[in-house]
C-alpha cells in the first residue's frame, strides 16, 4: 500500500501536465516547480537526492545561455553579485575541511536559477509570474491531495503511518499517535517545515486572487474549495511556523484595512475583510484549540498532550525552548558560538554545514559570508514594500527553519518582486 502516492504520482503527471502545466508560459520553470514540491515521491527509492535537484541542472546552461544573449548593460548590473556568490560557494566548498558531496552543485544549480529569473526581459515577467503561480497552486494542491488520501487510509486503519517513510528524506517522518490512530504529520515527499512553507504561500496567493473581485464566479468557487483543501493540510501538519506567520501576516492586514485606509472606503473591502477575517480566525483559532483547549481536564489524553506541546509556548513563552526540537536548536547554535560571534567577510562554514541550525540567516552568512548578506538583506528589506504579507511568512519561515537550498525560497523573492501584474492572471484551472 505505500507504493500508492508514488504510483498516483506518475499516472497523474501526464493528466497534470496535460490540464495545467503545458499552458504556462515557460513550460521547463513549470515543471521544475511541480518536481521540486513533490519532493520524494517521484523516486522514493533512492537513497539520497531527488529528482528536481537533477532536471534543475538545466538552469546551468539556460542561464549562461541567457547571459550571452542579454545587453550588456543589463547583464554587467547583475555580474557583480553573482561573481561574489560564485566566489563564497568555491571558497566555501573547496578551501573548508569539510564538505558535504552534492551541496556545491545545488548552490550552483541556484545562483544559476536566479540569473535566469534577473534576465527574464520586463515583456516576459508577467508570464513568468503566472507560470510560477499556477504551478505553485497546481503543484501544492494536487500533492496535498495524495497526502490527505494516504491520512484517510491511516485513519481508517488500512495502512500504518511508519510505511511511508520512503518518502522523506533521511525518513524523517513525523507520525504523531492522536486516538488510537495517527496524524501523519502532513509533507508527503518533502520535509515538514519547508512543505508548510508551500501551503502558507499559497493560501495567501489563493486569498489575494479570491479577494481581487476580478475573477469569474465560478473560479472563485473553486479557489475556495481549494482554500479548505490547504487550510485542512496545513492543519495536519502541526507547523507553528505556519500558523503564526498566516496570523501575523493577516493580523497585519487587518491594521492595514482599519487603521491605515479610512473607514469611508471600508465598504469597498467588505467582501475582501470578510474572507480575511475568517482565515484569521481559523489560524487563531487553530492556535488556540492545540494550546488551551485541547489540554483541559476532560480531553486529557497523552496523544492530545503531546500536541498541545507544541503550542504550549503561547501561554508560556519560556515553554518555547522547551522540548526535544527545541533543545537540539540550541544545543546546535552552542556549537558554533564562537563563530557566529566572529562574523567575517568570508564563509566560516562548508556548504550545508550550517543546516543544522535551523535559521537560514545564521546559515547564509556562515556558508556564504558577510559580502553576501548586504545586497541579500537590502533585497529582503525592500520586498515588504511589493507584498508584506508573503515577506512576513518568508521571514517567519528563514527565522526558524533551513531553507537557504530550497528554490522555493528564491522563487519566492523573485515573486514577490514582480509588480503590477494583474491577480486575475494568475488564476489556476484544472479544466
Amino acid at each position: 500500500m505505500n507504493l500508492l502516492p508514488f504510483i498516483i504520482w506518475w499516472f497523474s503527471l501526464p493528466l497534470i501536465y496535460k490540464l495545467s502545466l503545458s499552458r504556462q508560459g515557460d513550460k521547463i520553470l513549470s515543471i521544475y516547480i511541480y518536481i521540486l514540491i513533490s519532493g520524494r515521491l517521484p523516486l522514493p527509492f533512492i537513497s539520497s537526492g531527488e529528482l528536481w535537484i537533477v532536471y534543475g541542472l538545466i538552469f546551468i546552461p539556460l542561464a549562461l545561455a541567457k547571459f550571452v544573449k542579454t545587453n550588456p548593460a543589463i547583464s554587467n548590473a547583475y555580474i557583480t553579485p553573482v561573481i561574489f556568490l560564485l566566489s563564497s560557494i568555491f571558497y566555501s566548498s573547496l578551501a573548508k575541511k569539510s564538505y558535504n558531496d552534492g551541496y556545491i552543485l545545488l548552490a550552483l544549480e541556484q545562483v544559476s536559477l536566479i540569473v535566469y529569473l534577473l534576465l527574464t526581459n520586463n515583456v516576459d515577467k508577467s508570464v513568468i509570474k503566472k507560470t510560477i503561480v499556477n504551478s505553485l497552486l497546481t503543484s501544492v494542491i494536487c500533492i496535498s491531495c495524495i497526502g490527505l488520501l494516504v491520512q484517510l487510509l491511516i485513519i481508517l486503519g488500512l495502512d500504518s503511518c511508519p510505511s511511508y517513510q520512503i518518502y522523506h528524506p533521511l525518513s524523517d517522518i513525523h507520525c504523531v499517535p492522536f486516538l488510537g490512530s495517527a496524524i501523519y504529520r502532513f509533507s508527503i515527499g518533502s520535509n515538514i517545515n519547508e512543505y508548510s512553507l508551500y501551503i502558507g504561500i499559497c493560501i495567501l496567493v489563493l486569498l489575494k486572487n479570491i479577494n481581487s473581485n476580478q475573477s469569474p464566479s465560478h473560479k472563485n468557487t473553486m479557489q475556495k474549495i481549494y482554500l479548505i483543501i490547504l487550510f485542512i493540510a496545513g492543519l495536519l501538519s502541526l507547523s507553528r511556523a505556519l500558523f503564526i506567520s498566516l496570523a501575523l501576516g493577516l493580523l497585519i492586514w487587518l491594521v492595514k484595512h482599519i487603521v491605515v485606509i479610512p473607514l469611508a472606503s471600508l465598504n469597498l473591502q467588505k467582501d475582501a475583510l470578510r474572507n480575511f477575517l475568517i482565515i484569521f480566525l481559523l489560524s487563531i483559532g487553530s492556535i488556540l484549540l492545540f494550546s488551551y483547549i485541547l489540554p483541559v481536564n476532560i480531553f486529557q489524553d497523552s496523544d492530545i498532550m503531546n500536541i498541545s506541546e507544541r503550542f504550549s509556548f503561547l501561554s508560556s513563552t519560556e515553554n518555547l525552548f522547551k522540548g526535544e526540537s527545541s533543545e537540539d536548536r540550541l544545543y546546535s547554535l552552542s556549537g558554533v558560538g564562537t563563530m557566529i560571534e566572529s562574523f567575517s567577510i568570508l564563509p566560516l562554514l562548508s556548504l550545508g554545514e550550517g543546516t543544522f541550525l535551523h535559521n537560514t540567516f545564521l546559515q547564509f552568512q556562515l556558508e556564504l559570508g558577510f559580502l553576501n548578506v548586504i545586497p541579500a538583506a537590502l533585497a529582503v528589506l525592500l520586498s515588504f514594500k511589493n507584498n508584506v504579507y508573503l515577506s512576513t511568512m518568508l521571514i517567519v519561515y528563514m527565522g526558524v527553519h533551513h531553507i537557504l537550498y530550497n528554490p522555493i525560497l528564491i522563487i519566492s523573492w523573485y515573486l514577490i518582486s514582480i509588480k503590477n501584474i494583474s491577480p486575475n492572471r494568475s488564476i489556476p484551472t484544472f479544466s
